[in-house]
């Protein structure tokens, strides 16, 4: 394996394996061969190359990788919930990059926005093993622990998904972080899907959803007596924006939950800490 010339700079590519994934990727120069993985997924925009745009400048402080697929809308129409190949697209991806940056990219960290958010604590729920941490961030709705619904409403297999599997007992050990603006309280916003099974499952607006979710994770935790690794916090000053929440402090709480270590890390994490 040869190390990626490109250190420092943005990298626009796309990977071998078919499905083809699109995305960018940032190698800081200061990057170890240990240096743990940041994947941000985006929202409905799919503007992988905004997210890597706010990230950037995050990393390239703290010798993070950080790659940010684009999932487009004619081969991952369904991406959100793993449809369309996306999870294994990204294990290709991840394999890739593993390969071409001559890194082992240790621990994966994963974050995303919206529907990434969607992405983000499925794809933690159905490959638990492969996630060292991940930050759901202000997605329409989720996919609740119990067996009562079918995936992905809920975790018991489908037959339009019978290559999701997920359990309880292995993806309540992924530490989790789930974060929403406190003006992301519409129950009308755009792009927010509404039926009445999911209203009724999960509530009406982002910040209510995210809620019961994480009330959930807890209540599963604790039929399996586990200590639950969920936790909820609320953005202030931010609607559903990717921008206003990365503008208030999104990007900090995220690396502060991950282990990363900056100043403004520490004081994210002493906040977290606080609020649990």
């Amino acid at each position: 394996m040869t190390a990626l010339p490109m250190r420092g700079r943005v990298l626009r590519a796309r990977t071998h394996a078919e499905p083809a994934l699109e995305y960018f990727a940032f190698c800081p120069a200061s990057a170890a061969p240990s240096a743990p993985l940041l994947v941000a997924v985006h929202g409905y925009s799919r503007n992988a190359a905004e997210q890597v745009e706010r990230w950037a400048p995050l990393c390239d402080a703290t010798g993070v990788v950080l790659v940010a697929p684009h999932f487009d809308a004619k081969r991952f129409r369904t991406y959100q919930v793993l449809g369309n190949g996306a999870d294994r697209a990204l294990d290709a991806l991840v394999a890739e990059l593993r390969q071409s940056f001559g890194m082992l990219l240790g621990n994966i960290a994963l974050t995303g926005f919206s529907g990434g958010g969607q992405f983000v604590h499925r794809y933690a729920m159905a490959q638990p093993k492969r996630v060292s941490s991940a930050a759901v961030v202000a997605p329409g709705w989720f996919t609740f622990p119990g067996r009562e619904h079918e995936y992905p409403l809920g975790t018991r297999r489908a037959r339009r998904h019978v290559g999701v599997r997920m359990r309880a007992e292995a993806f309540l050990r992924v530490p989790m972080l789930v974060a929403v603006g406190e003006h992301d309280d519409a129950s009308d916003a755009e792009n927010l899907r509404h039926s009445e099974q999911l209203d009724a499952q999960q509530g009406a607006s982002r910040l209510e959803r995210a809620t019961r979710w994480v009330q959930a994770m807890h209540e599963t935790a604790a039929q399996a007596n586990c200590a639950p690794r969920v936790r909820l916090t609320v953005i202030p000053n931010a609607a559903h924006s990717f921008a206003d929440c990365m503008d208030n402090g999104l990007g900090e709480l995220v690396f502060a939950h991950a282990g990363i270590t900056t100043p403004a890390a520490r004081a994210a994490r002493k906040r977290l800490a606080a609020r649990a």
